[in-house]
């Protein structure tokens, strides 16, 4: 387990990084974008095609570091917003309570993207999912998960 000291930390640090390379990717589009309308004329119509493959090749590296970032940033927000999801593991067995009163008792869950789980009602191990059982929850719509177990 991390302290708090160190996740403050780390946050500060993937904050500044994800600015410089948000700068970064700024500055390269700029320095292209002026070397293009600079020079076009001259060298005609392929320099501009020429420019953008350059400036495509430059967002590249860029965009492989900063991709991750954003997601460890987007997952932490889901987590401080939705603090159940923690719990949550594919395959186990709930109670979910919605907010407009509804309960879905032992239901399964499949899986979790971003913001929404997928849940499967009535299923039985070793047989295919039928497709009227299977159901995508919002994760705003959730009031509280109950009686988990894990499979």
């Amino acid at each position: 387990m991390k302290s708090r000291k160190v996740k403050e930390k780390e946050k500060r640090r993937d904050k500044g990084r994800r600015f410089i390379y948000k700068l970064l990717t700024l500055g390269w589009y700029l320095t292209i974008s002026i070397i293009a309308t600079t020079y076009w004329k001259h060298f005609g119509w392929w320099f501009l095609i020429l420019c953008l493959v350059i400036l495509l090749l430059g967002f590249i590296p860029i965009e492989k570091k900063l991709i991750p970032l954003e997601e460890k940033r987007s997952e932490e927000k889901i987590l401080r917003k939705y603090p159940f999801v923690k719990e949550m593991v594919d395959g186990q067995v709930m109670t979910i309570e919605m907010k407009n009163g509804e309960e879905l008792r032992d239901v399964i869950l499949i899986t979790r993207m971003e913001l929404e789980i997928m849940i499967a009602s009535r299923y039985e191990f070793g047989k295919a999912l039928v497709e009227d059982d299977v159901r995508w929850l919002k994760l705003k719509k959730i009031k509280s998960i109950k009686d988990v177990y894990k499979g």
